[in-house]
């Protein structure tokens, strides 16, 4: 139950963040078309995990709050905050809970990064 609501606000983020994508009108809000698929690897190393992108300011990270990330996208992103976002400010961030271990242990499923968490044990 617990990774469903994870997985449910991750794609509501997603969505939101695509929205966000939308506006240009503001320096350093909205994000650029060109930056590459946050999801996307080849092999499990290629993900890692790294903060979430704050809905409402895409300069800002929602705080404590992680999930796992293409490195391209991260190093990408890093690069994006700070030639469009010198002057932001980002507001402090209520703390999560924290997530699950594996919630932050990236693996590459089908060309897309994911956590760990829908593996089975091992017998």
């Amino acid at each position: 139950m617990r990774r469903l609501a994870f997985a449910l606000a991750l794609v509501l983020l997603l969505v939101l963040l695509g929205a966000a994508c939308s506006s240009t009108s503001t320096p350093g809000v909205g994000l650029m078309p060109s930056g590459p698929d946050p999801l996307a690897c080849q092999v499990d190393t290629d993900c890692r995990a790294g903060p979430l992108v704050n809905p409402d300011q895409p300069c800002c990270d929602t705080g404590v709050d992680r999930a796992v990330f293409s490195v391209e996208y991260l190093a990408w992103r890093t690069r994006w905050k700070a030639s469009h976002c010198a002057d932001v400010e980002c507001p402090m961030m209520p703390p999560p809970a924290p997530p699950l271990p594996c919630a932050l242990a990236g693996r590459c499923a089908a060309g897309r990064c994911a956590d760990t968490c829908d593996r089975s044990a091992a017998p």
